[in-house]
Formats: C-alpha cells, structure tokens, sequence
C-alpha cells in the first residue's frame, strides 16, 4: 500500500485511513465486553448517555483518536452509520456496497459476536459437481502474526477456532504492536503499515456477527470499503462532485425496500472493474537452454511474481489510489477496482504499459486490460458476478490484437528488418551480446542475481521514483524503473524506503513496514543452488529430474458460480485465501525434511503451480500438496486440484519441452472428463487411486530392498499384465491370470514372504480375476525407484 505523499492531501488520507479503520471497533469490542473501565472512557468521550455498551463505531473512533492520533480520521470512523457531511456519506455508502448480501442468520438469530469465529469462504462454495455433496462449516482458528498447521487450517468445531487465540488476547497483541510501532513516519510507510497490520491481526475476525452468518473477514471488508471511498473521492473529483447524501438515502431505502425519489441514481457509474492479462508468461520461464537453467529460473520466476504486482501499482498509482484497490495480483492476472474510466483512458493504459514491455522484451510479454463500469446497484444479487465474467470475456477479442498501438504507430520495431546479432546469450538464445568475451546478457545476468539475492536476503525494497526510460541494454530492475519503482533485495530495511520482509508476517520485529509472499524455496548448496544434475543425482534409484506442475479445477466456475452471495468482500476473500495458500503454504510444504533438498519451487501463484525436483520426491510432495489443500479447503468436494508430474527421459532434456509435456498431460489426462486427478508416468489416476498406486509401490520396494525378494517380483507383474492385456485383445482363449498368482507363489515360498505377497496379490488382481491397472504402474514405480 505503498504511495508518494504527493498523492494524499489531509483530506483524502483521513478517508482512507476513516474507511481502513472504520469497523475496527468490532474487534475491540468483543475483546473487552466485560472493560466497565473502557466503556465508560467512550461513552464519556462522545456523550453517550448511560453505561451501556457503546455501538462499534464509536469503539473505532476512539481508537483512531486514542491510539493512532487520528482525530479526523475518527470523526469519518464515528459517524459511518449516521453521516454528517458529504465524506461521511461518502464512507457510509463505501460500508454498504461491500458488505452487500450479507446473510442474516435463520429465524432472525442472535449471536454472540465474541463467540463466534469467522466462517471459511470455502465453506460457501457449491454448485460446481454435481456429484458433491453440500459443504460442510468450517471455521478459521483466530490468528495473529503465525501461520501454521494449527493456525492456517480451518476447523470443524467453533470452539477449536480458539484454541490458539481468544478475541482478548488476540487485540492485545494488536494494540501493543501498534503502539510498539513508529508511526511519525512519511504518508507511504504509514499507510503500507497501517493496512497490514490489519492483515495480520484480522483476516480471520468476522465483520458481521451478530445478526448475519459471520462469513465476511473484517480485512476484506475494511479493504474492499476503503477502495470503492477512494474511488467514489477520486471520481468525483475527476467528473465533478456526486450527491452522495440522496445516493445513501437511495441505498438505505432499497435494503428496506422502501420507495425513494433518488433511486434512479443509483443508476449512475461511478467505478470500474479492471481486469488485466499477462501473455507471454510461461515461454518466458521455460524457453531458456538447460544450461545454467537453475540459477536463471529462480530469478525468472521472482521476476514474473513482481511484474503484474508492479503493473497494478503503477496503474492504481496514475489514478491517485491506494493499494487496497488491488483487488486481486497473481499468477500474471489482476483485478483492480478504479474510479470510472472511459474505454480511451483504458487504452491509453494499455498502450503505456505494453511500451515498456515491448522495449524490455521485443514482444516476448503483452498485456491486455479490459474493463467494465459499475453502478450503485452492481453491487448486489448476481450482478457483481456477471460484471466479473463480463469484464474477463471483454478481454478474450484483444488477445488477438496484441501490440496494436505499436504495430500503427512504430513499424519498423515490430516487424524490421533487424540485423542478425553476431553472438547470443547462451542461457536466453534471444538476446544480443555486445562484449563478444561475455557469454551471457545483461537480463539473463541480472535474473541470475536477483535469484540468488532472493533466498540469500530476506527484505525487499521498494522506493517510489520517476519513471525512468530503459537504457538499450536493459536488465530486471530497469524494467521496474520505468514504471517508477526501484526494488532490491537487502538485509536490512533502507529507512526512507518502504521494505516489505519476505515471508514473515511479523514484519515490524526487524524494522519492515509490510510483509510479501514470494515462493523462493530453492534446494542450495554450500549456498548455491542446485543446477538440474545435481537434482538428478539426489533421486533414488533412476537418476532423473522431473517437474509437477497443477492448479485448481473450474476456478471460473467457482468464482462466478459457487458463491451463491457474491459481495465484492466475499470475492476479495476468495481470491486472498487461494493465493494465501500457492504463494505461502505450498513454499511451506516444500522446506519439510523429506523435499527440503530435492525440490525448487519455480512458481506458485494465485490458483497454480510449477515445481522442479528430483523425480523420486516429486509424487509424495503431489500428494502432500493436494492432502493439505483439501484440508485448507473444508474437504469441500466441489473445490479440487489436478496435477500432473513428467519424469524428463535424459538429465540434459530441455526444460521447456518438460513443461510442455507436463502442461498437455495436465490439460489432457489430469483434467479430462472428471478431473480431480494426477497424471503420473504418462496416465491419470483419481488423488484415491493414486494413493493406493503409492502403497503398493511401497510395499513392492519393501519386499525388493528389505525382504531381498528379486527383481523377479516386478517382471513377474509386467508378465502377467501383457498377458491379461493379450487376452482381452483376443490373443490368448482364456485369462492367464493363473500365471501370475504362480509365480507370486513361488517367490513368496522361496523368500518366507508368504503373508506379504498374499496382501500384494490382493491389490493386483480383482475379485473377477481382472488385474488393477495401477498395479503395472506400481510396478513400474517401484522400478524406477529401486
């Protein structure tokens, strides 16, 4: 949420951090119900008559005015629900268009807001199997700066979600932090720390509580609510001020449904949803030679996680907006919500934007945006999801037309003629080098280092400069430079900038102003990375590497149809969760003892995955994978996962033909017909078959390597499956499965094995005598890995 102060005139700051801060009152007032002391203060300090329980928003006024010293900001905060003046109102409607749809509990249910823990948003998932059952309540542990098993993974029961932490202890930590923290800083850092300590201390708090289903994280909300207030500001201050009084009466008379003069106007646009699109994405990583792959992947990959977030601040920057409204940035998508845009400012956008990269890259990346207007009334029933598959389907027909602006306007640099280059880079095979002695470009080098800055430094950088042009030989960072950020990776924080710690939610405990996510798991050593050979050499038993690659099944299906109340908070949260899991938790899995050293996290984005890796590790961590996201995800059988893992046939295969091998067997085997699979050595097995393929493997390899039964043990399977094969294609007259069983028989008399072979013999060969397909490639496993 980082900003030049140029941007914020006291006015406007005070409504963002009026609007961020608007319902924190909730959080503290169900850690402190019983506080006759501090109830008192706040009836006290805003005249409220009696002793009774002061209302939310006057406990958010008197924390802003209290412990951030935020008087004005306050005043916003106090009168959300009774509005005063036109930025008042301004908040007030900002407050309802995200909480739209929230659900009332049945029978006009109380609860007891400091008793009830936030609902996972994958709970509320449906409608995408139909085969599914309906999802079970799951619900998120309360949880502070730490992100674990306990911590991370929703519960069945409510009152597991606070084993770890209660509202009182969790709000303690949170004000001590507070107050603990240097606020007295520049605009930037003071913004960046505010909204993410609201990230730590309140994704897993819910908004509503008390008479609606607490399914609506209070971050989401104070997100989502602070950036359609900064749009609707910016809005009016580009198209001339809005009425926001009759457009809050209007919104106020449609909850009651209530007649209203002004209801016409919530008819007006006022904002826009802004979807983006990276292309190029995937050459860009593969396409590069085997050679020194390995060190030049990583910073690659850290590359591709930075560009679309830089892209987004860079946009939400031209228009005067903080970060909160980045709705959405991974995996080369984003989704920003902006103030109204016509389709010429858009493409002005688009035209800047695709500049610079055809400058640093010649054509290798493009970016297409698209967006569509929203009105007051977008924000409710099914329309939100419709303006969302509207404005992902507005951006299909200008992927055919990349590059337009500079195919009309520069020619020549699109099309040539061009001089053959007398020596290329050995790594990218694209690049000219001009010092004929180097073997390598400036880019390739530069990506190199930033790989190796990334797992060696653990605090990224961020200042705000003028967009700088890119020099003729360009390396990563000139490129963010000319969107007006200068980023590095250091070890401690540069005190005038604004540093983010890398992976470590704690960010304050060493002197950071936010926190970033980057999947940077890389196997070193003596504090290199491993090149792919080395890989290759950790395997048991064949000396391969292999690449598992994955994502999330129907995810437009999910987002468009599952949430059956699609609020733009819910919609927040969903996406914040499904990156919350790729970007941190698959990083965690993949530093266990058992993949630590034998697995390079190439990339993990909003609902994907890409990971290189000595082949014998590789269907375990596929495993692990898919078993914590169906925990992350409440066992919900309408949200799967589909991998597929390619085992390279030499150590030297290129790695862009691994990846693409890998990608059609995803898209072709994984995913076809049902889904909910792995592709492994050329077939698709559902995750509950593959387990059983597993323990088979393992305890083939238990009779071969420990029992010393021969290797005759897997021929004797390949015997018997061509066998059973040939006899269904009609070569053989009856079924020779007695071969088998023989010659099972006979190893296991001849090794003592007899009860061992028996439980093998029971999970090939069916109760008709057929023989189970995953038990050839059980075999084949097993072999592989003796």
């Amino acid at each position: 949420m980082h900003q030049d102060q140029s941007m914020f005139d006291t006015e406007y700051l005070e409504l963002i951090i009026g609007s961020l801060f608007h319902d924190i009152g909730k959080f503290w007032q169900r850690a402190e119900k019983d506080n006759k002391d501090l109830i008192r203060n706040i009836n006290a300090e805003f005249g409220l008559r009696g002793i009774g329980m002061p209302e939310h928003q006057f406990w958010s006024a008197y924390f802003l005015k209290n412990i951030l010293n935020e008087d004005d900001a306050a005043k916003r905060a106090k009168n959300h629900h009774n509005p005063d003046d036109p930025f008042d109102y301004l908040i007030a409607i900002a407050d309802k268009l995200s909480g739209e749809e929230r659900e009332d509990r049945e029978g006009s249910e109380r609860a007891d807001p400091s008793m009830e823990p936030l609902i996972s948003i994958f709970s509320q998932i449906r409608g995408i199997r139909e085969e599914a059952s309906e999802p079970s309540i799951y619900y998120q542990p309360l949880v502070g700066d730490e992100l674990n098993l306990e911590t991370l993974f929703p519960k069945e029961k409510k009152e597991d979600a606070f084993n770890q932490k209660t509202y009182k202890t969790l709000w303690k930590d949170f004000e001590n932090t507070i107050k603990e923290t240097n606020l007295s800083v520049s605009y930037d850092k003071k913004l960046t720390r505010l909204y993410h300590f609201l990230e730590v201390f309140t994704t897993s708090i819910p908004s509503p509580a008390y008479y609606s289903v607490a399914d609506i994280s209070l971050f989401d909300h104070s997100k989502t609510t602070a950036a359609i207030a900064a749009c609707l500001y910016q809005h009016s201050r580009r198209k001339g001020m809005i009425d926001f009084k009759k457009i809050h009466y209007a919104l106020v008379a449609k909850y009651k449904k209530q007649p209203c003069n002004f209801s016409e106007m919530l008819n007006n646009e006022a904002l826009t949803l802004l979807a983006g699109d990276i292309s190029g994405i995937q050459g860009f990583i593969y396409d590069i030679s085997s050679k020194g792959a390995a060190k030049s992947l990583k910073g690659r990959s850290l590359y591709l996680s930075l560009l679309p977030e830089i892209i987004s601040k860079y946009i939400v920057r031209k228009l005067s907006l903080p970060y909160t409204n980045i709705l959405f940035c991974k995996g080369g998508h984003f989704y920003l919500l902006l103030p109204l845009l016509d389709e010429e400012e858009i493409n002005e956008l688009q035209r800047k934007i695709n500049e610079i990269l055809f400058n640093a890259h010649k054509g290798t990346f493009s970016l297409v945006i698209a967006g569509v207007a929203l009105n007051f009334n977008d924000f409710s029933g099914d329309t939100l999801g419709k303006k969302w598959s509207e404005v992902f389907g507005n951006l299909q027909p200008k992927k055919k037309t990349k590059f337009k602006e500079i195919m009309m306007e520069k020619p020549n640099e699109f099309f040539g003629p061009f001089e053959f280059p007398e020596k290329l880079c050995k790594v990218c095979r694209s690049r000219e080098i001009t010092n004929l002695e180097e073997e390598k470009c400036s880019f390739c080098e530069s990506f190199e280092e930033c790989g190796e800055k990334v797992i060696k430094k653990n605090i990224l950088r961020e200042r705000i400069i003028s967009e700088t042009p890119l020099p003729t030989s360009p390396n990563v960072t000139d490129v963010f430079k000319a969107f007006g950020f200068d980023l590095d990776f250091r070890e401690t924080p540069e005190v005038p900038a604004v540093n983010y710690a890398v992976n470590e939610r704690s960010f304050w405990k060493n002197g950071c102003d936010g926190f970033v996510y980057l999947p940077n798991h890389t196997p070193l050593e003596n504090g290199d990375i491993l090149d792919f050979d080395h890989l290759s050499d950790k395997a048991s038993g064949k000396k391969r590497w292999t690449v598992l690659r994955g994502d999330v099944d129907n995810l437009g299906l999910i987002f468009g149809k599952g949430l059956e109340n699609r609020s733009i908070s819910r919609v927040a949260s969903l996406s914040r969760n499904f990156s919350l899991y790729f970007t941190f938790w698959l990083n965690e899995i993949c530093k266990q003892d058992r993949f630590k050293d034998k697995t390079y996290v190439i990339y993990a984005g909003g609902d994907d995955f890409f990971i290189v890796g000595s082949w014998d590790v590789m269907p375990g961590l596929a495993m692990s994978i898919n078993e914590d996201f169906r925990r992350f995800t409440c066992q919900n059988d309408h949200i799967t996962l589909s991998s597929a893992n390619f085992i390279v046939p030499s150590q030297k295969y290129p790695l862009y033909k691994a990846a693409e091998i890998c990608g059609i067997e995803l898209d072709e085997k994984a995913k076809l017909e049902d889904k909910n699979s792995i592709a492994f050595l050329g077939k698709a097995f559902t995750w509950d078959d593959f387990e059983k393929v597993y323990e088979l493997k393992e305890a083939i390899i238990e009779l071969v390597k420990n029992q010393k039964v021969s290797n005759a043990l897997i021929q004797a399977i390949y015997s018997g499956f061509a066998e059973f094969e040939g006899f269904k294609r009609g070569e053989y007259p009856i079924n020779r499965v007695w071969r088998l069983i023989y010659s099972l028989s006979r190893l296991a008399r001849r090794h003592r094995v007899e009860n061992e072979m028996a439980r093998i013999e029971k999970r090939l060969i069916l109760s008709n005598y057929n023989l189970e397909i995953g038990g050839l490639y059980a075999a084949r496993w097993a072999e592989l890995e003796i």
